[in-house]
Formats: structure tokens, C-alpha cells, sequence
């Protein structure tokens, strides 16, 4: 017959591993939360109002709580997909990247972004600016407008 004690350390372990399991659940999701908050912050800080609507998404756990990922998906025409990847690293420098991805080959290119205005001259480098110009002096692209 086992000793009372046993049925004791077996229940704490548990009771343990259960708090440390909830802890870790909510470590996760205000991660989550923080990288998106500092994704939303920066883009609109870099690319102005317009920025507020993008639907940033978290990236993974970072072996750093410093360091942040996070993507917003433009969508994808012209047969490729675009991106922004938001970046902090651990000495809190923050980064924007446009990446294009080729949806027919295994083509990728990932470019900084620093402004709004050089965000639209990379897509102006791309098979979907075409649909995306503004044509005749109206300020509204094809696709998107």
C-alpha cells in the first residue's frame, strides 16, 4: 500500500503544472497583444493614418520578449502575395518590410519600407501596379480604390 504522502506530491505536481500551464497561456497572449499593438503603432507612425486599418498578426514566440514579429497581409493580384513584416529587435530598433511573393514560382523579395510614399514606389516595381495606378487624375487605384 502506498503511503498517503505519495497521493499528496502526485495532486501538488499537478495543481503545479496547471498554474504553470495557465501562465504560460497568458504570457502568450499578451505577447500577442504587444506585438500587435507595436506593429500597428509603428506602421502608422511610418505610413500614416492609412496604416490603422492593417490586420497585423503575430509571428511566432521570439526566443526574446524584446524582440517583436508581426505581418499584415496586402493580399495578392497579378499572381503574387503581399506583405509588411513588422520587426523590433532587442535593442528596440523597429523595421518595415514589403514582401513579395511570387505565387506561381518560388520567387521572393523582402524590401524596407519607410514611408508611404516608398511603399508605392516598390509596388510600382511590380506586375500589380498596372491595376493599382491611379489613372485619368482620379487618386483612387484600380484594384483597391
Amino acid at each position: 500500500m502506498l503511503h498517503p504522502i505519495t497521493f499528496a506530491a502526485a495532486r501538488r505536481l499537478s495543481v503545479e503544472e496547471h498554474r504553470r500551464q495557465q501562465a504560460r497561456e497568458h504570457a502568450c497572449r499578451s505577447w500577442e497583444n504587444w506585438c500587435v499593438k507595436a506593429a500597428s503603432a509603428y506602421s502608422r507612425q511610418v505610413l500614416g493614418e492609412d496604416a490603422t486599418s492593417l490586420p497585423w498578426e503575430p509571428v511566432g514566440v521570439l526566443p526574446s520578449d524584446t524582440q517583436l514579429q508581426a505581418i499584415a497581409s496586402l493580399g495578392a493580384a497579378a499572381e503574387q502575395r503581399f506583405a509588411l513584416h513588422y520587426h523590433r529587435g532587442e535593442e528596440e530598433d523597429e523595421t518595415l518590410t514589403l514582401h513579395t511573393a511570387c505565387l506561381s514560382c518560388t520567387s521572393q523579395r523582402a524590401e524596407a519600407v519607410t514611408s508611404l510614399g516608398q511603399l508605392g514606389l516598390l509596388l510600382s516595381r511590380t506586375r500589380l501596379w498596372p491595376s493599382i495606378a491611379p489613372h485619368n487624375g482620379n487618386h483612387e487605384g484600380g484594384v483597391f480604390g
